[in-house]
């Protein structure tokens, strides 16, 4: 059954610069939501997958998923945007960088190596 209401934007910032017409506040929030959304994800993700603790491997799963996430949304009868699919890539990465900050502040921490795998068990 086609849905009506469903359309696809593949045309970077089309969508981000036509809710700049609908106000500030609406645009900070859809933005905002966008990469907030995919921070933890992007924060979890190498913490839990060792081989995802490379910028370039967290990127590509970040920009996968949220592909994915669009790619259903569409056939769900709603829009499938390629500025979120940009947007939660940053929220990933931001994400990512968080993690990184984290190894950094908590390396030598117990409860950290445990947590990443680093932990050596003797």
């Amino acid at each position: 059954m086609p849905y009506k209401d469903r359309s696809l934007n593949i045309i970077p910032f089309k969508v981000l610069m036509e809710t700049w017409k609908m106000g500030v506040i609406k645009q900070i929030a859809q933005t905002l939501a966008n990469i907030v959304m995919f921070m933890p994800l992007g924060f979890i993700f190498p913490v839990v997958f060792i081989n995802a603790r490379k910028l370039y491997k967290t990127a590509i799963y970040m920009a996968s998923f949220s592909f994915l996430i669009e790619f259903v949304q569409y056939f769900t009868g709603r829009q499938a945007d390629i500025d979120d699919i940009m947007l939660n890539t940053l929220g990933g990465i931001t994400g990512y960088f968080l993690f990184l900050t984290a190894m950094k502040l908590f390396k030598d921490k117990k409860f950290w190596k445990k947590l990443t795998g680093l932990y050596n068990y003797k």
